[in-house]
């Protein structure tokens, strides 16, 4: 199954449901991999809490 959420607008809920998404699929036994291209605020790292994975790319 690929997942893919699209907004143009900042706060939709998008990384918050595709990670329950991933992580629901996951506990049922599927394999999975969660892909966060949300460059400059990616939330997957809080979500999933991975520190290394918090923060956005550098400007520039």
């Amino acid at each position: 199954m690929l997942v893919f959420a699209t907004s143009d607008k900042g706060g939709t809920g998008r990384s918050v449901t595709s990670c329950n998404l991933v992580y629901r699929k996951s506990l049922q036994g599927s394999d999975v991999c969660y892909v966060d291209f949300d460059f400059g605020s990616p939330t997957a790292g809080a979500v999933f809490q991975i520190p290394a994975v918090e923060t956005g790319t550098d400007a520039g």
